[in-house]
């Protein structure tokens, strides 16, 4: 195992450091990413569940990004949507996180693909990203977790 530098997981969002961390170290490396990705999904599905409390099925993964980052009445706002540049912010991330939903959340749902160390922490760095968004939109939208 190689040593990880404290300053490459200092720029990692706390919660994924918190569920990637010591699967990475341990040399888990696909679990570690896939696990950055379902911390992602289950924050954003508490987020929905709250605003549809009454909701019976709750969206998941890509689906469930395109409704909370929806381009009408989205759950949360990334930035003023009143101009064409909230606008396509809004839906810029609403394609990130759908498309990392789709692309990187779990590597061996479709195939059984094992990431080495380099490719893992890069995937562990795009959710981090984009925990960071989904942190910028909830104080956008004044939304309480």
């Amino acid at each position: 195992k190689q040593p990880v530098q404290d300053a490459q997981w200092g720029l990692v969002h706390p919660q994924i450091k918190k569920v990637s961390q010591t699967l990475f170290a341990d040399g888990h490396y696909s679990n570690a990413a896939c696990d950055a990705f379902i911390e992602i999904n289950d924050r954003v599905k508490k987020i929905y569940k709250a605003h549809h409390p009454d909701a019976i099925e709750l969206p998941d993964g890509q689906a469930l990004m395109n409704k909370v980052f929806a381009d009408k009445d989205p759950v949360l706002k990334v930035c003023d949507l009143s101009d064409e540049t909230g606008k396509n912010m809004q839906a810029g991330t609403r394609f990130m996180l759908a498309g990392a939903m789709a692309a990187l959340r779990n590597p061996k749902a479709h195939a059984n693909i094992s990431l080495g160390r380099n490719d893992a922490m890069r995937r562990i760095m795009v959710a981090s990203l984009l925990m960071y968004k989904i942190d910028d939109a909830v104080k956008y939208s004044e939304y309480h977790e």
